[in-house]
């Protein structure tokens, strides 16, 4: 989708994103968007690494993997 952008339509995306949170929101905003895609990709990544559907933290599989009861 965002492949077949050229330049004059970003930057009349520019121009409604300025304009819809001013310029100096416009930091804090690409901060929080950026904090909240770092932990988006951090519990996917902890879903699918687990597999056995334990948890976030990756450790509720650990007695099964290491044979104990």
């Amino acid at each position: 989708m965002l492949d077949g952008l050229r330049g004059w339509e970003w930057i009349v995306i520019a121009v409604l994103v300025v304009g819809i949170f001013g310029l100096p929101k416009l930091p804090s905003v690409a901060k929080s968007i950026g904090k909240s895609l770092r932990i988006l990709r951090d519990e996917v990544k902890g879903v699918t690494d687990d597999g056995d559907g334990g948890g976030a933290d990756g450790k509720a599989g650990d007695d099964k993997a290491s044979g104990k009861a």
